[in-house]
């Protein structure tokens, strides 16, 4: 199979602000490669012959036909079982490969194929295999492309946790700079080792930062100022080609659609020519509601004609960098509509002069049949793909270019680099940041010709500021002084002086001083805002620029001030602003959310939407007439945006991290202006209507996934379920098991998929069961979960049109295939305290011959505990009773042993409470394979403070016991609970020396935080009682500065954290009146958060064998590790007479063991 044509000479291959400004307003490198097509203007001038070439025939290409490319085409397929290098569906399916091989930074992390292990165990070895997969793409024909998904620097969790603002943390002079700088080490030794059979460097595509102009990455929108993004993107490309001397990479910059061909919104982060080789676009069909594309495609031509306007201005290449289909509309085996999807897009490619420019098109992954983007052929176990046919008309047409046609001197073509102009920029601090130090590091950079004198002036004051050259930057201090942080708008102008007279100059806009603080649940009242300046940069901005908002003075609700919004629909049929809080709120005080609104009559959508516990929900108030309203809307009438059949929950409420205001264009395009003010979230008058959160934090009862009850009709059913199959269920009264309905599930050519989202701790339940009446076609039924970000899967066989009763234990699922996890791994319980959704796969059994078309029934879909017997509930507890341990003493309930994280970022994700100070997993523990090694530094504040969420039940326990191996600089350790919600405060005993030593602390040494004091209502008593001690839901770590001529930096590793009874219980004492609480010996200043944290749905670990204490038999190696010169961990020793507070004979409990967990990610990282 393939094209009747051959390339030409088919031979064999072995296998915004702060901008630089110019001299000049031309370009002289443009108009040089007008003049001569041997001219290219590239963004490495030192890049090798063959990456010269590349560029010129991706160039030259443009308009002549349009790659097609693949991301991981030979790691990730349907149509084999085991990677080969060679295998692919493309190739199955058309006899070629795809002309463009797509691979991410994620094998570095060993998280993609074909990476193996951990970042930080296998970076270097994954920079070899990977870059040995690239040296075989380009042996089979193929270009090669690198996007990146690397993971948040500020918090150490994976790429889609937005907080912290990683970005200026990872600029120079930021907390993570050194981090990052060994990250890119990691790509620029995959880059040197990407060579050919001749040692000669391979040209590769290098995109990181994609899709910037959303927010679901860190590097988004709503993450970063568009100076911050366009500098962070600078950095980058100078440290790999500047300073670490790559040589062989073009650069590529992809925001995300639509823009409506709106080339100043596209170029808003553009980082400059000198960054950037290719202009791309990235733009996925979500909405499954059209039978056919046009409406996608009609937003998609202006912008691939844009993008081409762009590249051509510049000299540049224009890319179709993303494109498929996701979401509702993601590809599914059968069932699906526009199922001439490819051809759609080709011709209407074709048919636009401009759009047709486009050099390359490249799709994502076949990660399995549970997510696909190219149709695949039939195999011996799958018939044909519906969307083959159109998928090979594709290729077929002589428009797209595979591996076999890519032209013969691709990599041979005479290339020159034209010169490029001189600049000189302004770094830091970059154009929308927010100034809240009495000082700030200027830093400048120019290129090619040096400046005699450099110096910055601030405003329109003409005092000159020197800046001296210290390496790569003209630095110097910018002292701004307290009386000037008033969060007003500042503008800081870099000059540079050169011999010949003349001048280069950039400006960034800063606002100086802090937003304004709101009470928890206050989103803005808008008074504090001194300029629309001010107001805008408190504020990200999504499909839309900076000047969405403004200050209105006339139209206000309370106060002086509130906040205009301007839309204009037809560019863009959407727009919106919101803000990320500084840490999670607890919002389980309100009931409701309130707002003034002047409505303009235009009937739009307006969308008040905020991310809680996970999840997002959503308000749709109306925008009818012109009459200034106040809003009041229930918690009970935010929809979750997944399943709109839900409500946030109490538990989710706990945690509220960021809010939106939208408007949706409704109808024709239009413009108009709506005002809002004193939007909070308040407890009204009404009840609030929150449903259960099954299964929710430390609840081993039952926990329903769906029980078909409560439903008005069959589309409130259909709206709460995803996936091809869903617009067709049912309720069912005639079959069911319990209550008044179940639900159908009909199925047709022998399959059909059902999802269902959910928001759940399951860690203390331990199998899945349903309710089931089969229909005589012995169906199968895959059961796919997503727990902790990770799938797994499990098949039911069914037979007979008997009802059963299905259970199904988490130890028989198994991770996905789609995933190449380990097939031994198992849930763990770390994993199943987040469990997110559900998904049921009907399909034929192995032993049928013709697809089968039936209907099987459901009821009583539920979680839970195969051991659960209920208990006689117990006598009320006085909350005044002091804790009093049973006369026999408990096993010891571990909080936190370290065991069964995949690598750091899921440890992160647990200890989540401060971005600043995060945990990482360390080698040689207390007891168990790992421990947590706790880094602090000290420069910033005197003490450090390591935070997890939990939901916990200690009532029975009286003190808490932990491992810590110090580092001999003495620091005093504190702990601190959230119990009842009350935060308590106690200091550990004094720990010296660098051997593992064994603490334990008492409850009735626990003292109210000394920050509540003032807080009313008054803390009942100075101790924590049994009732409070029912409810812990936070623990955290301080590590005190203490002596200020201590080390700024140190590490201590802790392990075994859990809460014991002592070994001879006391008789307990009577309450006393509350005293004032004990501070830490060191620092003077309170150790503890200044709010209170709020809970998510974290729960307590297993339970696992008490501690040996180390020089016994059993005992523990040493906590933590150091490395040694080949990058090793070595163990460090110990003192084998360690203390131990607690009694080993009433320790009494069996190691209940978890399983290590890959992290793994939603399949598609668009």
């Amino acid at each position: 199979m393939g094209k009747f044509r051959q390339r030409a000479s088919a031979s064999v291959i072995s296998i915004g602000t702060a901008v630089a400004v110019v001299l000049t307003g031309a370009t002289p490198a443009v108009a040089a490669v007008a003049d001569d097509p041997g001219i290219i203007n590239i963004a490495d001038t030192n890049a090798t012959a063959e990456t010269n070439s590349m560029f010129r025939y991706l160039r030259d290409q443009q308009g002549d036909g349009a790659l097609f490319g693949h991301q991981h085409t030979t790691d990730n397929g349907i149509t084999f079982s085991e990677a080969d290098g060679v295998s692919s569906d493309v190739l199955a399916g058309t006899g070629d490969h795809p002309a463009i091989f797509g691979w991410d930074t994620l094998i570095l992390e060993g998280r993609e194929a074909p990476g193996i292990g951990t970042l930080e165990a296998n970076g270097k070895q994954n920079a070899q295999i990977w870059a040995d997969g690239m040296k075989n793409a380009h042996a089979l024909g193929g270009i090669n492309t690198i996007s990146t998904h690397m993971y948040n620097f500020a918090t150490g969790e994976d790429f889609y946790t937005t907080t912290g603002r990683p970005v200026s943390t990872i600029l120079p002079g930021g907390a993570k700079n050194a981090e990052f700088n060994e990250y890119l080490d990691l790509i620029a030794l995959t880059a040197g080792l990407t060579v050919d059979e001749n040692g000669n460097d391979i040209p590769l595509i290098f995109r990181p930062f994609h899709e910037n102009t959303g927010s679901w990455f860190w590097w988004g929108a709503a993450h970063a100022t568009t100076g911050e993004y366009k500098e962070i993107f600078r950095y980058t490309v100078e440290y790999l080609r500047d300073v670490k001397g790559v040589d062989n990479l073009l650069y590529s910059f992809s925001p995300n659609g639509t823009f409506g061909g709106d080339q100043e919104r596209y170029l808003e982060t553009y980082p400059g020519d000198e960054y950037i080789d290719i202009i791309g676009y990235d733009f996925y069909e979500n909405s499954n509601e059209p039978e056919n594309s046009d409406a996608w495609i009609s937003q998609l031509i202006p912008d691939l004609a844009m993008i081409t306007d762009i590249a051509e201005e510049r000299g540049k290449i224009s890319a179709f960098t993303e494109f498929g289909r996701n979401g509702d509309r993601t590809i599914k085996e059968s069932g699906n509509k526009s199922l001439e999807f490819y051809t759609d897009i080709l011709n209407a490619i074709k048919a636009d002069p401009k759009a047709s420019r486009i050099s390359y098109m490249q799709t994502w992954s076949n990660w399995g049949l549970e997510q696909f983007y190219v149709p695949y052929p039939a195999t011996d176990t799958l018939p044909e793909h519906e969307m083959y046919q159109d998928f090979l008309k594709f290729y077929e047409d002589d428009f797209t270019v595979f591996a076999d046609e890519i032209a013969d001197d691709a990599f041979t073509r005479p290339a020159s680099p034209a010169e490029q102009d001189a600049t000189f920029r302004l770094v830091s601090p970059a154009d929308g940041v927010r100034i809240t130090t009495e000082s700030t590091t200027v830093r400048a950079k120019a290129t090619a010709d040096s400046p005699n004198d450099v110096y910055f002036t601030v405003d329109s004051d003409t005092t000159r500021y020197p800046l001296a050259l210290d390496g790569d930057y003209f630095t110097g201090e910018w002292e701004i002084g307290s009386e000037a942080l008033v969060n007003g708008p500042a503008t800081i102008t870099v000059v540079a002086e050169y011999a010949d007279g003349t001048q280069r100059t950039a400006s960034s806009n800063v606002i100086l001083g802090g937003a304004p603080l709101f009470p928890v649940g206050v989103i803005d009242d808008f008074e504090g805002y001194g300029s629309d300046a001010s107001l805008r940069a408190a504020y990200a901005f999504n499909n839309d620029a900076f000047d969405l908002i403004a200050l209105s003075t006339d139209v206000v609700g309370a106060g002086g001030k509130a906040v205009a919004f301007d839309y204009e629909f037809g560019p863009r049929d959407y727009a919106g602003f919101g803000k990320a809080f500084d840490g999670a709120q607890d919002w389980t005080g309100f009931n409701q959310l309130n707002a003034w609104l002047a409505p303009d009559g235009g009937n739009q959508k307006l969308v008040l939407q905020f991310d809680a516990g996970g999840q997002t929900f959503e308000a749709y108030p109306s925008l009818a007439g012109t009459e200034p309203t106040e809003l009041a809307i229930s918690f009970a009438d935010f929809r979750n945006k997944a399943d709109p059949t839900l409500s946030p929950t109490a538990a989710q409420l706990a945690s509220v991290t960021q809010f939106y205001v939208y408007m949706n264009q409704v109808g024709e395009a239009s413009s108009g202006r709506i005002v809002l003010d004193d939007i909070r979230a308040v407890e009204g008058n009404a009840e609030p209507v929150l449903p259960g959160a099954p299964g929710g934090p430390g609840d081993a009862g039952p926990s329903m996934i769906e029980d078909f009850e409560g439903y008005a009709d069959d589309a409130a059913l259909r709206a709460g379920w995803t996936r091809g199959g869903s617009s067709a269920i049912s309720l069912s009264a005639e079959n069911k098991s319990t209550g008044d309905f179940g639900g159908a599930f009909p199925y047709t050519a022998g399959f059909d998929e059902f999802q269902r989202a959910i928001s759940a701790d399951w860690s203390q339940l331990d199998e899945l069961s349903m309710w089931v009446t089969p229909d005589a076609n012995d169906q199968r039924i895959t059961l796919q979960l997503v727990a902790g970000g990770n799938f797994y899967d499990a098949t039911v066989q069914l037979n007979g049109t008997e009802p059963v009763e299905v259970t199904i234990p988490f130890s028989d699922f198994v991770p996905s295939q789609f995933q190449g996890r380990d097939t031994s791994l198992r849930l763990t319980s770390t994993e199943l305290r987040r469990a997110t959704s559900l998904a049921m796969f009907i399909e034929d059994s192995p032993t049928t011959v013709l697809p089968a078309t039936g209907v099987l029934y459901f009821d009583d879909l539920l979680a839970r505990s195969s051991g659960e017997s209920p208990t006689d509930p117990t006598d009320p507890v006085d909350p005044t009773d002091p804790v009093v341990p049973p006369s026999v003493p408990l096993a010891p309930r571990v909080a936190e042993d370290f065991e069964g994280y995949a690598d750091d970022a899921a440890l992160a994700a647990v200890w989540n409470r401060n971005a600043s100070f995060v945990p990482k997993l360390a080698g040689g523990t207390g007891d168990g394979e790992f421990a947590g090694r706790f880094d602090f530094d000290f420069q910033a504040q005197n003490y450090a403070d390591f935070g997890m969420y939990l939901n916990g039940d200690w009532s029975e326990y009286d003190a808490l016991s932990l491992w810590v191996q110090p580092d001999g600089s003495g620091r005093s350790i504190a702990v601190q609970l959230k119990a009842g919600g009350v935060f308590w405060d106690a200091t550990l005993p004094a720990v010296t020396g660098t051997e593992v030593v064994e603490v334990s602390v008492p409850f009735s040494e626990f003292t109210p935080a000394s920050y509540q004091e003032a807080t009313p209502p008054p803390v009942p008593t100075d101790r924590p009682t049994a009732e409070q001690l029912t409810l812990v839901e936070n623990l955290s770590i301080f590590i005190n500065q203490g002596d200020a001529e201590n080390a700024d930096t140190g590490t201590y590793y802790f392990d075994n954290i859990q809460v014991v009874q002592l070994a001879e219980p006391t008789e307990p004492t009577e309450p006393t009146e509350p005293t004032e609480p004990t501070e830490p010996t060191e620092p003077t200043e309170p150790s503890g958060p200044a709010v209170p944290m709020g809970p998510t749905q974290s729960g307590p670990s297993d339970p696992t064998v008490p501690a040996v204490p180390a020089g016994q038999p059993g005992g523990p190696a040493p906590i933590g590790s150091s490395p040694t010169d080949d990058g090793e961990l070595a163990l460090t020793g110990i003192d084998g007479n360690v203390a131990s507070s607690l009694g080993l004979g009433a320790l009494i409990v069996l190691l209940l063991g978890v399983a290590l967990t890959l992290l793994a990610r939603r399949p598609k990282l668009s």
